[in-house]
């Protein structure tokens, strides 16, 4: 340790800043920027509420800044950026490499967030984008500025582009360092494998699909019919606005362990992530509910009011979860669900349980000795047992989305018992390495994909939609609400854009 080089000066203005503030701006700088679309004086008023709240969590910087000095060097910062960065590019992210066909509307999406004022509203036919679009908003005031200095418009999507690029690998870069915080990780060796767990760990897609259908296709997460439990790495390439602040919320909640903040870890989630959040809601609940029944009798009335009820918490119940709540109710997909109807018969429960056994249940049982005391392996099971009886919208994604924080548990409680066997040499150890073998081909083949189409094409430039895109006359009800006018969240509380 004594050979390691602070990256930071032990000067006081040092000391104010940590990882852990800076995880904790990225999951703020969507929400705040929200408040935008609403008239100025609201703007005001939830903005400064919402300041207030992040005061209160970024002054608790307790011994954060000494972690960090002992645990990260301008090299091994160096790597963890690298790796970010690649799989971020690979991804498709700001097309600069092959893109999914589901950036088709998500280009559509930041396009608009860019070119139009906000809220953003549509004249042809008449309607108003609902959607998840936390993750782009920062990445748009960039277009936006270069659309405002060079009155260009093709000039304004290669910089909104590139601010989508290391916006998304911020959060990956943050993503990584939590986990080596969690994990106390120091070697350059550790780090990488750290990295690449995350990044290739998956369930047993490629036995799903040949058990099941006798055949191997490239993209392997379909072989459940109406359940998936997708890769990270299929996330990032499919929905990589919706799991990113997923993935560092998730893991922030697991490394704090702070029910003063736990609301505010939370709600955060809900203009990026709102499937995600209600996945990793009941973990919020239940390690609240634990760490209450913990405490000693005569100071469970102290910790409620102390923790529970912080500043911080309150604050972000009563302006951020109705303000988005509403927000969504604008949307045509939430007031046109419909409930979920399943067949019931001997190929749907062969399925079933060929799902759960593949997708989690290996690793559960790989784990279960070490974990069986855990709160949040069993939060696990259940959240991952009942994901796919649940249906909201007019496709799978709440099986798909709110799984995501499950996932993300279950891969550092996996992760964790590998050190700990690894260095006890177990045969657990083996067999975790074993399953994970299997689970990297989903990722791998989401990367092979990409490769094959831009040797195909022999071009790396396979933007989904190119510029001037617009969802305008998309008739999509996940992402648009044509009767905007009727809601409470227009009449009463946003902008409005007659131009």
């Amino acid at each position: 340790m004594a050979n390691i080089k602070p990256i930071f000066s032990k000067s006081s203005i040092a000391k104010l800043f940590s990882w852990r503030n800076l995880i904790y701006l990225y999951i703020s700088i969507p929400t705040f920027l929200f408040f935008f679309w609403l008239k100025p004086l609201f703007t005001v008023i939830f903005a400064s509420l919402f300041c207030v709240a992040l005061y209160f969590i970024l002054k608790d910087n307790s011994s954060e800044y000494q972690k960090d000095i002992n645990l990260f060097t301008k090299k091994s910062l160096l790597v963890i950026f690298s790796i970010s960065l690649i799989w971020c590019y690979l991804a498709g992210q700001g097309g600069f490499f092959y893109q999914s066909s589901d950036h088709y509307m998500r280009n559509g999406t930041f396009g608009d967030l860019i070119y139009h004022k906000w809220p953003v509203i549509y004249k042809n036919p008449k309607a108003m984008l609902v959607y998840y679009i936390g993750h782009w908003l920062f990445p748009a005031l960039f277009g936006k500025l270069a659309l405002f200095i060079t009155g260009n418009t093709a000039v304004a999507w290669v910089v909104a582009k590139i601010a989508l690029l290391f916006w998304s690998t911020l959060g990956i870069m943050l993503v990584f360092i939590l986990l080596c915080k969690i994990f106390s990780l120091v070697d350059i060796k550790k780090i990488i494998f750290c990295c690449l767990f995350f990044v290739f760990f998956s369930g047993l897609d490629l036995l799903g699909i040949y058990l099941r259908n006798g055949f191997i296709s490239q993209h392997l997460e379909w072989w459940a019919d109406t359940m998936q439990y997708s890769s990270f790495t299929t996330c990032l390439f499919w929905v990589y606005n919706q799991c990113i602040c997923a993935w560092v919320s998730t893991i922030l909640f697991f490394y704090e362990k702070k029910v003063q903040n736990y609301a505010f870890i939370g709600l955060c989630l809900l203009i990026t992530s709102p499937l995600p959040f209600v996945g990793l809601f009941p973990f919020l609940v239940c390690s609240g509910v634990y760490q209450l029944i913990k405490t000693e009798k005569g100071n469970r009335v102290k910790f409620f009011l102390h923790n529970m009820l912080s500043p911080q918490n309150v604050i972000v119940s009563l302006t951020v979860f109705p303000l988005v709540a509403l927000y969504y109710i604008c949307q045509n997909a939430v007031t046109n669900t419909t409930p979920s109807t399943f067949d019931i018969n001997i190929y749907f429960v062969y399925t079933l349980i060929l799902f759960y056994l593949l997708e989690f249940g290996l690793y559960v049982i790989a784990i279960f000795k070490d974990n069986k005391k855990s709160i949040y392996l069993w939060i696990i099971i259940v959240m991952l047992f009942i994901c796919p009886f649940i249906k909201i919208g007019s496709s799978i994604d709440f099986c798909m989305r709110a799984s995501i924080p499950s996932l993300v548990l279950l891969m550092l409680l996996v992760f964790k018992t590998f050190l700990k066997t690894s260095e006890e040499k177990k045969w657990v150890s083996y067999l975790i390495i074993v399953i994970f073998a299997f689970g990297t081909l989903t990722p791998t083949m989401e990367f092979l994909r990409a490769i094959k189409t831009v040797k195909h094409e022999k071009t790396i430039l396979l933007e989904c939609n190119p510029i001037g895109k617009t969802l305008e006359g998309d008739s999509r009800p996940n992402f648009m609400g044509d009767k905007y006018e009727e809601t409470f969240f227009y009449k009463y509380l946003c902008k409005k854009n007659l131009k």
